[in-house]
């Protein structure tokens, strides 16, 4: 029996603890459904009706005419007594089909009646009772439901029978019952529901009264999956969003994009953590376990009432709060048990490279491996990992979480802490995070409640000094930079091998890298329902928030010993165990020891004025949010230089020669922000939906007259399915159409502060002054002041249909638009050598972005009796284009931004290897590759242009072209992650997200991928050729031999030559695309007859599998990393246990 069980809450108490007296309706309706009806009573009185589709047909539509009548006597009105019932527990009116009386055939006795009495009680996941529950016996009209307290009192016909339980927002469950009794059952939530409610900007909202782009993340699929960062975990999980993972080293994040920025100074989506900005250090620092949503406010309309850092689309995470109920402790145990590259560089074999190096060393100075080197290598580093394996350690992580929650009517709580380990497979590379959590909400009167949200988040980071945050600068250093015919260490001793340092030494003892955060964040909140003015609510937040980063490093140059040359090698790189001199390391250049410390203190104050109200069919929500913020940093570093006496990590052993001494350190003040926000949100019968916001901020970035911007949105949503003409359609199974409509104006304030003043700051750089000269600091000019320079403005447009078909198929597809406009930028302009400076930066960019979000989705699938399924599949397509921003000087075609993509790349058309005599006389007089003479063996390209803008027989930098609308070069980071360079710039994201259960086992799979972007293939060695490993980019290379070979000829000569293989062009462009297997989860879940006895509620096992494979073009190194050397992404296998007491 399908169950409609309209939920609408009064503003104010909930009306399950209000009485039924002095709740009267004013009404008058004609020949309306009884569903609008009932809706109605609903809206006015603050009851839950429970009540059948069946039961809703039999009633029909209803005539009604009552002024300020008790509910009790509309009820007797609308429902014929004769045949229809109902029953109001605790404000909770089940309305019901009365059995028909059964017509007497003897005397029976009056004590017993045929059939057995099934009891019991209807819980959810957490042991809280659902009340107004509808228990039946499937297939019949026998049913009832539960009271405030979810038990329920049910006679049917003895022998087998199933019970029906349903219960709006909860999957309908099924219960086989042979014999009286007492059942506990226990209801899980759906995963789709049209009386969802979502958390959107300063406020919540029903999923059906959605007028904008808006999708959310179940945080509970993550909560099996050990992760040192949330956004570790969001790829594929939601149409829109684009997730990179570009490294694996512990403790780094993944770039998290919304749509498509469609600005150079890009910030990235900004973050809301239960009501407070922040950014995705934050956003990283939470775990999934104490996460209860997270929204993704994608259109304008939705986003732009955040104002002028929306323009990159919004994340808002609501962590757990506290129910009323019994108290329940929640712990989570992940533990690592396998661990390994799930993709690494792909090389030559070891005797491919050995011939290659030979063919391409053939001068009589040239050293060559002869036999004795191969016999070597072939017994010792047979597959050229000997270093890397020297290093290797098995990977490990763990997390261990601990939840605990319940309260009563007055006082709720949740307190929840973490603690998460992962150890990479390098020495000194680690990460731990501790994370604890607490939100106390007290209702001090059935008008006033203040809560209190504490977090603590503690993350420490080891790693190698003075590298890359991938680590790209060391890591691929493992598999080339040392020679392959000898150990990192002989007879113990690092050795040294030459002119090149000892990778495995400095990695060992060379020193360390440690890095500590910490967050501290108190949030008070005060909320006041005024009973004066029904629908009227006040709410004050106050956010304290610190944060301390401390970082200590620690280089040294290791010894390394000099050995003697094997004078049986031919390369001259194999050593004998002779000790023959010594020498330091020349990384670092000086070893040092260092600290920097951070401090951050903020504060961001809202109130908020909130008004709702029922009006017959309308329904009306304002709100008005004032919002101020502000904080403070310092910053302080000191580095001291070499160690005269005894090398250690302390800085009094260090040198106190002033040159050897560097400090540095600033003070300022945060942005500071002011915002007003107003919104209306309007419908009418549930079938006209509207939304209007509009923002005003002022910061101090800018000058007074510059200060404040405006941020207006409005949306409209048309639901199709409630109109009358439409009935025909929601027989055939449509159970909700929804058209959507959207413009917003968004802003971007990602750009440096105080540029209208003329600034003068100390220079980084000492000068020599005076007579006689010394060291002295001097003020350095900040450039020309810009006194009109402002935000970036973006104006935004979407359309979008929300479908629900039979219960099960969901369907939600958006089109967007966005143009940007007063891009900040430095302009590339002319100017006269006497003007002594650089131009001042303007406000004068703009580009466009436009494309599609599609989520499809099949829910509460069943096969047989015990087999279920879910279903989900998102698509995302975003694309760029620049429409004025200056070109380099003297920049060709091909190099003018305007028309193109924001990531394009430039290079060169290739059009075959010179392979014959023949094409190489075919080539024009006086014909050259970037000035070098073709020969048999080199890679030709087109001619597409010279300086008279015609081809002139020369191929150089005339002839570049687009050879990538959208490619993986890094482009230069937001200054929330240090700058660091990051290249999500794919314009296609998808994923699939399959639940499957079978009685108590599930299994969850993720996929997710980027597409429709190009990967530059490049190496250490620039594109040059390199050495033994060689890259199996170089494979199958042109020679006499190989005269039908697929790459061309290699070159040991440092000439040009080398130029037609190491430039950019389609000779070195790949697909990008790849399709992830991100995440598998089995899991069990033991039966409760199981769990009696042992006091837990709840008690389930699984396994779990990160990165699996990845299915992709682009063979040569995983095409999602950074780059060549990124340290790689990981393959993990855990397993792990959840219980609940």
């Amino acid at each position: 029996m399908k169950v409609t069980a309209f939920l609408i809450l009064c503003i104010g108490l909930q009306s399950a603890v209000a009485s039924t007296n002095g709740q009267n309706v004013t009404m008058s309706v004609r020949n309306m459904p009884a569903k609008e009806v009932f809706r109605e009573i609903q809206q006015q009185t603050g009851k839950s009706l429970v009540v059948s589709e069946e039961t809703l047909t039999k009633i029909g539509s209803l005539t009604l005419d009552v002024k300020n009548q008790p509910v009790e006597k509309v009820l007797d009105l609308c429902l014929k007594k004769d045949r229809f019932a109902y029953n109001d527990v605790d404000g909770i009116i089940a309305i019901s089909v009365k059995d028909a009386p059964a017509l007497p055939k003897a005397a029976a006795p009056v004590v017993d009646t045929p059939g057995m009495v099934i009891t019991g009680r209807v819980v959810d996941v957490n042991g809280n009772p659902l009340p107004g529950a509808s228990v039946s016996r499937d297939g019949t009209h026998d049913g009832t439901a539960t009271d405030a307290s979810g038990a329920f009192r049910l006679r049917i016909p003895s022998g087998n029978a199933v019970l029906l339980v349903t219960y709006v927002g909860y999957q309908q469950t099924r219960v086989n019952v042979t014999k009286a009794g007492f059942q506990a059952i226990t209801l899980k939530p759906s995963e789709s529901k049209v009386d969802e409610v979502v958390v959107v900007g300063y406020g919540t909202q029903k999923k059906a009264s959605l007028t904008s782009a808006v999708s959310t993340v179940n945080a509970k699929e993550m909560t099996n999956i050990a992760t040192s960062n949330l956004s570790n975990v969001l790829a594929g999980r939601a149409s829109g969003t684009f997730v990179q993972t570009g490294t694996g080293v512990p403790g780094k994040p993944s770039i998290v994009r919304i749509r498509s920025s469609s600005s150079w100074n890009s910030a990235g989506p900004l973050i809301v953590i239960d009501g407070i900005v922040r950014d995705q250090v934050a956003f990283d620092a939470l775990d999934p376990n104490q996460v209860q949503t997270i929204t993704i406010l994608k259109d304008a309309a939705s986003a732009a009432i955040y104002g002028s850092r929306s323009s990159d689309g919004v994340l808002l995470v609501t962590t757990k709060t506290g129910k009323s109920g019994k108290s329940t402790v929640q712990f989570n145990s992940v533990f690592g048990v396998y661990s390994r590259p799930e993709i690494d560089v792909k090389y030559l074999s070891m005797d491919e490279g050995m011939d290659m190096y030979n063919s391409t060393h053939t001068g009589a100075a040239d050293f060559r491996y002869n036999q004795y080197d191969r016999d070597w290598i072939h017994q010792h580093n047979p597959k050229g990992n000997l270093h890397y394996d020297e290093l290797y350690q098995n990977p490990f992580n763990h997390r261990q979480s601990l939840n605990i929650s319940g309260g009563s009517d007055r006082v709720t709580y949740f307190i929840g802490g973490t603690y998460y380990d992962e150890n990479g497979f390098l020495p000194q590379l680690s990460y731990r995070k501790y994370n604890l959590r607490s939100n106390v909400q007290v209702a001090v009167t059935k008008d006033l409640s203040i809560g209190l949200n504490l977090s603590y988040n503690n993350g420490q980071r080891h790693s190698i000094p003075g590298q890359t945050d991938d680590l790209s600068g060391l890591y691929e250093k493992l598999k080339y930079i040392m020679p392959p015919t000898t150990y990192a260490y002989i007879d113990g001793k690092p050795m040294s091998p030459n002119w090149v340092t000892n990778p495995v030494e400095f990695i060992k003892n060379g020193g360390y890298q440690r890095t500590t955060k910490q967050y501290m964040d108190g949030i008070i909140n005060l909320e006041y329902k005024v009973p004066f003015i029904k629908g009227l609510s006040l709410k004050g937040v106050v956010d304290l928030y610190n944060g301390n980063d401390f970082s200590k490093a620690y280089a040294i140059q290791p010894l390394l010993y000099q050995f003697k040359l094997d004078p049986k090698s031919g390369i001259q790189q194999l050593y004998t165990n002779e000790v023959i001199g010594t020498r330091v390391s020349t990384t670092p250049a000086q070893p040092y020891v260092g600290n920097e410390n951070g401090r951050t203190n903020s504060y961001q104050l809202n109130g908020i004025v909130n008004y709702e109200a029922n009006f017959g069919k309308h329904h009306l929500n304002v709100t008005g949010v004032y919002e101020q913020s502000d904080g403070y940093y310092t910053y302080s570093s000191i580095y001291k230089y070499n160690f005269p006496v005894y090398t250690t990590d302390q800085f009094p052993f260090a040198s106190r020669a002033s040159g050897d001494t560097k400090a540095d350190g600033f003070e300022n003040y945060l942005d500071a922000r002011v915002s007003y926000v107003g919104r209306v949100n309007y419908d009418y019968g549930h079938k006209y939906l509207v939304s209007a916001s509009v923002r005003a901020d002022g910061s101090s970035k800018f000058s007074k007259d510059k200060r404040w911007g405006y941020f207006p949105a409005a949306s409209f949503g048309w639901v199709l399915s409630e109109e009358n003409f439409m009935a025909g359609l929601k027989r055939t199974g449509v159970d909700m159409l929804k058209l959507r409509a959207s413009y917003g104006s968004t802003g971007n304030d990602n750009i440096p502060a105080w540029l209208f003043k003329e600034i003068y700051n100390a220079s980084s750089t000492p000068f020599y002054l005076g007579d006689p000269a010394s060291l002295k600091s001097i003020l350095a000019y900040n450039g020309i002041a810009q006194t009109n320079y402002t935000w970036e403005g973006a104006k935004s447009y979407n359309a979008g249909v929300d479908l629900n078909y039979r219960q099960h198929w969901s369907a939600v597809f958006d089109v967007w638009t966005k143009n940007t406009f007063n891009i900040l930028g430095q302009r590339i302009l002319e100017t006269p050598v006497e003007f002594g400076s650089s131009y001042p930066i303007e406000n004068y960019g703009r580009m466009s972005a436009k494309g599609m979000d599609i989520e499809l989705g099949y829910i509460n699938g069943k096969i047989g009796k015990d087999f279920t399924f879910d279903v989900k599949a998102n698509f995302g397509l975003a694309t760029t284009r620049v429409l004025v921003k200056d070109k380099a000087l003297g920049a060709t075609p091909a190099e003018d931004p305007v028309g193109k993509p924001l990531n394009y790349q430039v290079g060169y058309q290739t059009s075959g290897i010179l392979r014959t005599d023949a094409d190489v006389s075919a080539l024009p007089a006086g014909y050259t590759i970037f000035g070098v003479k073709p020969e048999k063996g080199m890679m030709n390209f087109v001619d597409v242009s010279g300086p008279g803008g015609k081809p002139d027989g020369i191929i150089d930098s005339y002839d570049k072209v687009v050879v990538a609308k959208y490619s993986n070069a890094p482009i230069l980071g937001s200054p929330s992650n240090g700058g660091a360079p990051q290249s999500n710039n794919a314009p296609i994201s998808y994923g699939l997200n399959i639940n499957l259960a079978y009685k108590g086992f599930r299994l969850n799979v993720l996929f997710a991928g980027l597409a429709g972007y190009k990967v530059i293939y490049n190496d250490p060695w620039g594109r040059n050729g390199g050495q033994i490993p060689y890259p199996a980019y170089y494979a199958d290379s042109y020679s006499d031999s190989n005269p039908n070979g697929k790459f061309p000829k290699l070159y040991n000569s440092s000439g040009n030559q080398r130029q037609d293989y190491s430039v950019v062009s389609s000779l070195n462009i790949f697909n990008g695309d790849f399709l992830r297997l991100k995440n598998l989860n089995l899991s069990y879940d033991f039966a409760q007859t199981l769990l009696k006895r042992s006091g837990l509620s709840s008690a389930q096992v699984f396994a779990g599998a990160t990165n699996l494979f990845c299915l992709r073009k682009f063979k040569l190194y995983d095409p999602e990393v950074y780059s060549y050397g990124s340290y790689p992404i990981m393959t993990n296998v855990t397993l792990g246990f959840n219980v609940q007491f």
